[in-house]
Order: C-alpha cells, then structure tokens, then sequence
C-alpha cells in the first residue's frame, strides 16, 4: 500500500506593494522662499529674488530676514511674510537713521519712514542718491539749482510709494550691468511702480502730486529705455504717451501750474527737470521707433506747449549759457528741430510742403550754427583755459546742428548732397573729439546725433571713418551703460550696410 503523501494548496503569489514615492531632491526645500515651497520647486536660494520667481513673475516671500541678507523685494511683518508693501510693520522695517544720513536726503526726513523703502532696499536708495541722480543732469548745470530738483524728487518719493518704487527700479537696473544679480530686483521695484501707477490712475486720486506721477513715468521710461535688451521697445514709447496726456490733463485743470511764482526755487528746478526730461526723451524717440499717428498727436501737441513753456522762461532770454537747465542745454529749440526731423525721416514720401519745410529749416539751422559758433569763440575767450564748461556745452549743441544737417541731407538726397555731407561728417569728427562724455549724460545726450553721424559717416566714406569714431567713442567711457550700448549700436549699423550694399555704391540706411 503506498502511503499518500501530503498535498499543500500552492502559495498565493504575493502582492507588489509599491513603496510611496518619495519626492525627488529637486522638489523639496527648506530654506528657500515661501512662494518655492508651496509649489514645491527648488529654490535656488537667490539673496534678492530668487530664480523661479522672478522667471515666472511671482512675489519672493520669505519665513525670515536673515542679517545677512539684503532684500529689497521681501516682506517681513511680525515672522509673518506680507505681498504688499502696504502691510508693512513699521518697527520691523525702520531704515537706521545713520543709513538715511549717509543717503544724502535732506535733513527733514531723516525721521521718515516710506513702506517701500526697507532696511534691505537702503544700499539700493544711497546708490540712487549718492552715484544715479548727480550723473543724470548736465554738470555745467548750477549746483544749487540742481540740488533743489534733487532733493524734492527724494522728498516725493518718501510721500508717493510707487514713485519710490519707479527710483529703485532705475537703481538696480543701472546696477544690472555690473551685477546680473540686481536684474530680478529692478524688475520687482520696475513691477510695482507700474501696479502702483495704475491704480493711482484709475482711481483718479486728487490727492496725488500730478509732479509725482510724472517723475514715476520718466523714471520707467529711462528704465525701460536703459533695458532695451531685456524690455520690449514699445514700452518706452507708451511712457512717452503717458507722460504726454499727463502733462496736458495737468495744464487742462491747472494750467498755471508750471508758473514760477507759485512755487518754490527747489519745486520750480524740480518742475523744470521733469519737462526737460519729457522732452529730451520724446523728441528723439520717433527716429528709432515709428510711431502711430493718434500716439504722435499727444506727443506733438505736449512738445509744443512744453516748448511754449520754456520760451517763457526769463533764463532763456537773460542767461545765454542757461545754467538752469538740468538737461537741454542754452538752445531747447534745438530740440524742436530734432523731432521735426525725426517725424520727416520716418515718412516714406515728402509732400511738396514737407520739401518746403525742409528747406526753410536748412536756412535756420545754418543761422543757429553761424550763432553757436561765434558764441563759443566769445565764451572760450573770456574763460580763457581755467573752466571751459560753457564752451563744452556749446560744442554739444554744434554736435547736434551738425547731426540735423546730415539728416536733413538724407531726407533731401537727390544725389547732389553728398559733398556737403562729407564736409560736415568731417566737422562733426573734428567736434567730438573736443566733447568730453564722462558719465550717463554725456552718453545719453549724444546717442542721438552720434546715431546720425556714424550711418552718415558709413554711406560717404566706407568703414574708415566709422572705426575712428568708433575709438572716439571708446574714450567716453567711464563705467556708464550708454556708451557700450551705442557701440553695439554703430557696430550694427556699420555690419548692416556692409552686408546691404547695392551695385552703385550706396548703402541703405535702417534709421
């Protein structure tokens, strides 16, 4: 008998549990911002504003303030983070009065306090004051006069915050050429100017300094104009806009608001820089962008009366060398002719009327360039060799004829302009190596007629000319972001036509 052997029913295949996944390394932080951990990104840790938020536009919010860090963009309120500058605590964000000291700001303020202005954005506010704004005006221009401007843009900017936001913005993005760590932070400051202007604006908010909103759209157009590689062009030309019905809704409801007896000195120098900057900056803008016609009312209409404005000014007529001017220079019609030309050389066909213009305006630039000339021989004269300032900036403004000339030159061009051309190609050459262009000014104030003069220079003469300006324009430098900015500039130009060159000889022009 053959004994069973025992059966056993087979084992149940066991299950495949899967261990919970655990988030991979580069999902989890810690010690990074706030806005990193709730989406659960890396954070990078940025001490300004971190690399994800400032990629996807969001507010940088952190647990703490580390000593040792200096943020501009980040909120602390009671270890509680906040997203507007609103909702800060006073007591945790007092700016040490020894910092505000050093700052430059005038006395009365040293106790102020502006919920924009945190401990961590002080560097960034004694750079503005202390470095940005002296190189932004002409230094012929009188100190105290300029001084007075000064001092009430800072005073302004305590009182409104998106205008202090709009001065940081201008601060970090000037210090984003030296460091790419200070982009993300102009670009917080530069955000929130335009949020804050906003809204300001759709409330219509009487309180508000008209003089206020229009120092903040300058200052975000300067930024803009400065960032042109990380900024879309268009944006400047919709500052100008704004700051164009801005100056004509101010003079709609008050239109003696701009007259000098109903202000102070400091208020009047303040005024008169906002004005001059407005014009400075709109003038030249439509050679380099075209714009549309119902935009160029606004800004044709603004540039007129602003004009207006100065023409009334006693300093005009009183003082030739017109010290009082923080950026134009003793001939602001000068800059009439700029826009004008600007306009002409943007149309593709000239009315009869246009080519009567033009030729009306030849004979005035050639009375205003004889003028110049003799008034700069009689200033460097009775200065002698000790302070040549005047004569500096008598030699910018012939700078500037010269430039209309060799556009008004392109605009008329029926093949008999060319000697004439080259004669005052030559002139202006001989002029800029006289001109000094030691700062953001100098490089700013020139970027227009240096434009003009190098695509001048590249048709008549080849590239011969054009690599000794551009060594000229080397020699300019002095740690601004103009100057190389207008060297890659001309460089584009100068590779532009010699790529475009048609079988007669003649290049196109892309201004």
């Amino acid at each position: 008998m053959v004994s069973q052997l025992p059966t056993h029913s087979p084992r149940p295949p066991k299950k495949a549990y899967r261990k919970t996944r655990r988030p991979p390394a580069t999902l989890r932080t810690k010690t990074g911002c706030l806005t990193c951990l709730q989406r659960k990104k890396k954070c990078d840790e940025t001490v300004e504003v971190c690399r994800n938020c400032s990629r996807s536009g969001m507010q940088c919010t952190w647990r703490h303030c580390p000593s040792s860090v200096k943020s501009p963009a980040r909120r602390v309120c009671n270890g509680k983070t906040s997203t507007s500058p609103e909702s800060v605590d006073e007591s945790t964000t007092a700016v040490p009065r020894t910092a505000l000291v050093s700052s430059g700001v005038p006395a009365t303020l040293y106790n102020a306090y502006s919920p924009v202005l945190l401990s961590e954005a002080v560097p960034l506010f004694q750079y503005y004051t202390n470095v940005y704004l002296p190189q932004i005006t002409r230094p012929q221009t009188n100190s105290r006069f300029i001084r007075g401007a000064e001092e009430e843009i800072i005073t302004m900017g305590f009182h409104t915050p998106f205008l202090m936001h709009a001065l940081l913005a201008t601060s970090a993005g000037h210090l984003a050429k030296r460091s790419e760590h200070y982009r993300s932070v102009a670009e917080f400051h530069y955000g929130q100017a335009v949020k804050g202007l906003r809204l300001n604006l759709q409330r219509k908010d009487t309180q508000t300094d008209m003089d206020a909103v229009l120092l903040a759209i300058i200052g975000l157009c300067i930024y803009s104009s400065e960032s042109s590689d990380q900024r879309p062009p268009e944006e400047v030309t919709m500052h100008i806009v704004g700051a164009a019905e801005a100056i004509l809704q101010c003079l709609s409801n008050n239109p003696s608001h701009y007259h000098q007896n109903h202000h102070s000195p400091a208020q009047t120098a303040m005024q008169r820089l906002i004005l001059e900057s407005f014009f400075f900056h709109a003038s030249r803008r439509p050679l380099f962008v075209k714009m549309m016609p119902a935009r160029l009312t606004a800004v044709s209409e603004a540039i007129s009366v602003v004009h207006e404005l100065f023409c009334a000014s006693d300093e005009l007529l009183d003082n030739p060398a017109w010290s009082t001017s923080p950026l134009l220079g003793p001939n602001p019609t000068l800059f009439i002719y700029v826009y004008q030309l600007s306009l002409l050389q943007s149309q593709t066909h000239l009315s009869v009327e246009d080519v009567n213009y033009c030729l009306h305006l030849e004979a005035e630039l050639r009375d205003l360039e004889s003028s110049t000339i003799d008034r700069t021989r009689s200033v460097s004269e009775d200065l002698g060799n000790d302070n040549d300032d005047d004569s500096h900036t008598l030699l910018g403004d012939q700078l500037y004829i010269l430039a209309c000339r060799l556009l008004l030159n392109r605009i008329l061009d029926d093949g008999s302009m060319a000697l004439s051309s080259h004669r005052l190609a030559t002139q202006a050459l001989r002029i800029i190596h006289l001109v000094p262009a030691g700062s953001d000014y100098h490089a700013s104030y020139y970027f227009w007629p240096l434009s003009i003069i190098a695509t001048s220079i590249s048709q008549l003469a080849g590239l011969d000319l054009g690599v000794e300006l551009c060594e000229e324009i080397h020699g300019m430098r002095a740690g601004n972001r103009s100057t190389p900015k207008l060297i890659y500039f001309l460089s584009t130009i100068w590779e532009y036509q010699k790529n475009t060159t048609t079988d007669d000889g003649n290049s196109e022009c892309p201004i």
